[in-house]
C-alpha cells in the first residue's frame, strides 16, 4: 500500500485492489456549508493516480501529470473520499488511468470522475 501526505489531505492507494482513500484535512479543504473544496478533490484523484502511475513502472519509478481532465458530479460533504482507479494504458513513456471519486455520505452515486495522462520516468533518480 502506497500512502501520500499533503497539507490538504492523506492518500492511500492499494494497487491490488485498485482503490485509494483520503482523509480530507477539514481545516483546510472544507468549503462553506462543509463541502470538499474541488482543489483538493482534484490533488486527492492526481495523487492516486500518480501512486497508479508508478505501482506499473519499476521501483525507484517517478510520473509527472501531463493532462488532467475532471468532472464534478455531486457536491461532497466533508468526510472520507475513496477513488476507484483504473489503468487504461500503461506503457514505458505514458500511464493513462481512470478515477472515479465517491463519499460514503452521497449514496446517490460518485462525486466527481477524471482521467489523467502521466509521463513515466523508469529511470527516475
Amino acid at each position: 500500500m502506497l500512502t501520500h501526505s499533503l497539507p490538504e489531505l492523506q492518500a492511500w492507494f492499494d494497487s491490488r485492489q485498485a482503490q485509494g482513500g483520503s482523509r480530507p484535512n477539514p481545516r483546510v479543504v472544507t468549503r462553506p456549508g462543509g463541502l470538499i473544496s474541488g482543489p483538493a478533490i482534484v490533488t486527492f484523484v492526481d495523487a492516486i493516480g500518480w501512486m497508479m502511475a508508478v505501482a506499473h513502472q519499476p521501483p525507484g519509478s517517478d510520473a509527472m501529470t501531463v493532462a488532467l481532465s475532471v468532472q464534478f458530479l455531486r457536491a461532497a460533504p466533508e468526510g472520507e473520499l475513496t477513488g476507484e482507479v483504473e489503468a487504461l494504458r500503461v506503457g514505458g513513456r505514458t500511464s493513462v488511468v481512470n478515477v472515479t471519486v465517491r463519499s460514503a455520505a452521497v449514496p446517490a452515486g460518485p462525486v466527481a470522475h477524471a482521467v489523467a495522462t502521466f509521463a513515466c520516468r523508469p529511470d527516475a533518480p
